[in-house]
């Protein structure tokens, strides 16, 4: 356009200059012009006026054009103006609406051209008209941009009851007579606000009546909020509290510490978990543990730590407490440890004794009724012989009885070497050796096949020698006679059994059959030291084994163990 007005101006300036030099020539009197330079003058004029012809015609051209651009934008203006996601108004003083675009149409819920002349005080909430009529004074008074926050009534005309929160922004127009507003739709932030402060309320209704230790601190790294569990239990209040005013009530020893686990979860926005002791409002420090959580919003934005702590004072006085019983019960041990060593001592000694100083009174009493026998074995009656074999005899279990004694006592002390045992071959080899080739022949003996066990193998000959000649010493009297030997699979491991028909047991008594000189037939039935089984249930112990017994009178008995395999030894 200024191109255009500059060309305008040179075309005038062009013609005057024209016009002016003719008039100059023509009024000059004291010139004489000749018809060839009149003619040569109106050439001239001519050929001006042609330009300015040209120079005109192009003048409207462009115009025309100006105008065309012009409209275009004056079009797209009104289209922005229309359509923009905002809402744009022209009230004057008063709030009438005098101009009002398609977004702000929308957002008063009503067709634009009857909204043009009604007031804009129409629509905004009651309780926040007081405040629109301040936004609107301070336009006109400071001549500023001025905001304002307010809400409009949109279901007026429906009859309804629906509020939208809007933003405006109003300034003077250029005839400072109009006011100009921008209105943006806030709701959605509203509500969300609104969400977010019910929320939190919800947050610190619930935290405040929790049980436990609550605090919360921000990107800061400051704490922002104690819930009044934890206000009760320091006895200070919120505003002492928030910040790093509640560092000071940690114990000094736990606070490097506690900072240095909370800094390092910081950094890294992990959990973390830690016990130190805090000051209690009796002055006095308790223990607390503290658990803590990084916290996001909605944006998964890391905003600082929720943490959540519980008083653990009487579980750390209790550790204490089962620290110093503990230390008691090592040295109690130690102590039981050095009496059992004593007492083993001892026991050594007794052994010794017994497998000694007992047994040369035993050789002795055997040599000098042996001697009696053969040499005054004549001279006695038939009641003297009897006491001489009662000594003979007595003498002999008395051997017997030191033997097992001895070798029940061993057993506690000796080693155990866990190897694989073929219990088969094992059996069959001790009963062959308890029993002679002509009694075989008086007994059933069946073996099942029964598995390999996993113990020491000279300990469970001993288990299986004691069993076989149980079985073959309480059968003797049956003439039927019959000893069976098998095999069950139980979850604790192989349990093996040794059956016979002999004399049997009463159930009431089982509970004595494994202890020691416990017998529940008279020694003029059967012979033994009432040792044998108290052996058996010792090594059967030692291997981590079970030993059970079932019996009836004169009908039999079965002894079953079990032994772990070589996985769960």
């Amino acid at each position: 356009m200024k191109k255009e007005n500059n060309k305008s101006e040179i075309i005038i300036s062009l013609r005057q200059k024209a016009e002016d030099k003719l008039k100059k020539k023509l009024i000059d009197k004291s010139s004489k012009l000749d018809e060839s330079e009149i003619a040569k003058l109106f050439h001239e004029l001519e050929v001006h006026h042609i330009e300015l012809e040209l120079q005109n015609e192009e003048l409207q051209q462009s115009k025309i054009k100006a105008e065309s651009i012009a409209t275009q934008y004056a079009d797209l203006y009104e289209e922005i103006y229309d359509f923009s996601p905002a809402g744009y108004c022209t009230i004057d003083q008063n709030g009438t609406i005098l101009k009002l675009n398609q977004s702000g149409s929308s957002l008063l819920n009503k067709e634009k051209s009857l909204l043009i002349g009604s007031n804009i005080k129409f629509f905004i909430a009651e309780e926040f008209l007081p405040s629109f009529n301040d936004f609107i004074k301070n336009v006109y008074e400071y001549q500023t941009k001025q905001n304002c926050e307010l809400a409009i009534d949109i279901g007026l005309c429906l009859d309804t009851n629906i509020s939208v929160f809007i933003h405006i922004v109003g300034l003077l127009a250029k005839d400072k007579k109009n006011c100009l507003l921008s209105v943006i739709d806030i709701s959605e932030h509203k509500r969300t606000e609104e969400a977010l402060i019910e929320s939190e309320t919800h947050f610190r209704t619930l935290a405040d009546s929790a049980p436990g230790l609550i605090w919360t601190s921000g990107l800061d790294r400051k704490c922002n909020y104690f819930n009044q569990t934890w206000l009760n239990f320091t006895g200070k209040t919120l505003e002492q509290e928030v910040g790093y005013g509640w560092l000071d009530d940690i114990h000094i020893d736990d606070l490097k510490r506690f900072v240095s686990t909370y800094n390092l979860a910081f950094d890294k926005y992990e959990k973390f978990s830690i016990e130190y002791r805090i000051l209690h409002f009796n002055n006095e420090f308790r223990w607390i543990q503290n658990d803590a959580s990084p916290r996001y919003n909605s944006k998964d934005e890391f905003i600082g730590y929720i943490s959540h702590c519980l008083d653990i004072t009487q579980r750390k006085n209790a550790e204490d407490e089962i620290k110093k019983l503990n230390l008691k019960l090592e040295n109690r041990v130690q102590e039981r440890t050095q009496q059992l060593e004593n007492a083993n001592r001892e026991l050594e000694a007794f052994s010794y004794s017994v497998s000694h100083d007992l047994r040369a009174p035993l050789r002795a009493m055997n040599s000098f009724a042996n001697i009696l026998l053969e040499d005054y074995f004549p001279s006695f009656d038939e009641k003297g012989k009897h006491l001489i074999d009662n000594i003979t005899r007595n003498a002999k279990k008395m051997g017997e009885l030191v033997d097992s004694l001895l070798k029940f006592s061993r057993l506690s002390r000796q080693d155990i070497c866990f190897n694989k045992v073929d219990m088969y071959r094992l059996v069959n080899a001790v009963y062959h050796e308890l029993i002679s080739e002509t009694e075989k022949n008086n007994y059933e003996f069946i073996i099942h096949d029964i598995p390999v066990a996993y113990g020491d193998s000279s300990l469970l000959q001993q288990v299986w020698i004691n069993l076989i000649d149980n079985a073959i010493k309480f059968t003797s009297k049956k003439e039927y006679r019959k000893i069976e030997i098998g095999f069950n699979s139980v979850e604790t491991g192989n349990e093996y059994y040794i059956k016979d028909n002999g004399d049997g047991f009463n159930m009431n008594y089982v509970d004595k059959l494994f202890g020691v000189f416990q017998r529940l037939h008279s020694a003029t039935e059967f012979e033994g030291t009432g040792v044998g089984l108290a052996i058996v249930h010792r090594i059967i112990i030692r291997h981590k084994g079970i030993i059970r017994a079932e019996g009836k009178v004169n009908e039999g008995a079965c002894f079953y163990f079990t032994l772990p395999t070589e996985n769960n030894e």
